[in-house]
């Protein structure tokens, strides 16, 4: 409330900056999260249909969706859509494909923009690593034992189901990945053992080779309490933004161009060691 007090007081263009820099520095001194930005930024240079930042936003939300702290919600690979706030902020295209693939709540979307009734189609591509970074999650949680015995054959039956969609998905954009995950879908399916988690470490390294997607980013309790504070501190920056009177379409421009960069592409001409 704070901030939003100030924006709409003081000169918009220095507090939404200042917030945008003191938003960045939550994560600065975090290595294995600033990797995980670069990632993050990696992708969403490879993706034009949306806006980069909405791009960049899906992907950071995707790990939070299928995070450790999502395992117990992850059996039928389903998205809890409302997690997705800021890619659809963000992106109205991007907003209305997200309310047409299976959202039976939509009050979880911004009313920013005006959002067509006919739900678009997403990207075969974003598709495609939206369902495996589910049935990677899954996958994970197997192979690190996040079920009970009692729970494992359902877990598999998932695991299968997930990879059936992966597998379609990826016949349009990467037929090498489908043949893969097909091949191992057929394995898992026959599997009984310790082949059952050989196959699926093999399931995963294809999903990494063919789309970077399914890496055990190994966070701390600590840091995935970051992560969670940076996605809430940029939704209020965008917050602030709305609220903003006489904020400059440069300072527009430059928050979406820089927001959720890794430190050094964001601040490229600031010290490293800067506080």
């Amino acid at each position: 409330e704070v901030w939003r007090l100030l924006a709409s007081m003081m000169s918009p263009d220095v507090v939404i900056r200042e917030i945008k820099r003191q938003t960045d520095l939550l994560l600065k001194h975090e290595a294995p999260l600033q990797r995980f930005l670069t990632w993050c930024y990696q992708h969403a240079s490879l993706r034009t249909e949306y806006k980069g930042a909405a791009i960049r936003a899906f992907f950071y939300e995707l790990v939070l969706e299928y995070g450790p702290a999502s395992v117990s919600m992850i059996i039928g690979a389903t998205l809890r859509l409302h997690r997705f706030r800021l890619s659809g902020v963000l992106d109205s295209n991007l907003a209305s494909v997200l309310r047409g693939i299976g959202n039976s709540d939509e009050s979880w979307i911004p009313h920013i923009y005006s959002i067509d009734d006919a739900p678009r189609a997403m990207d075969p591509n974003l598709d495609l690593d939206r369902s495996l970074a589910g049935c990677a999650a899954l996958v994970r949680a197997v192979l690190n034992k996040h079920f009970e015995a009692s729970l494992i054959a359902d877990a598999l039956d998932a695991v299968l189901a997930a990879l059936d969609r992966s597998c379609e998905g990826a016949e349009l954009v990467s037929p090498a990945l489908a043949a893969e995950l097909s091949s191992h879908r057929d394995a898992l399916s026959l599997a009984r053992g310790s082949k059952v988690e050989s196959i699926l470490e093999a399931s995963l390294a294809s999903m990494i080779r063919h789309r970077d997607i399914g890496h055990d980013w190994g966070f701390s309790p600590k840091q995935i309490s970051l992560l969670d504070s940076f996605y809430s501190a940029n939704l209020l920056l965008i917050d602030c933004m709305k609220e903003a009177r006489g904020l400059t379409n440069a300072t527009r421009q430059h928050i979406e161009d820089t927001l959720l960069l890794p430190w050094d592409l964001a601040y490229p001409s600031s010290p490293r060691d800067q506080k």
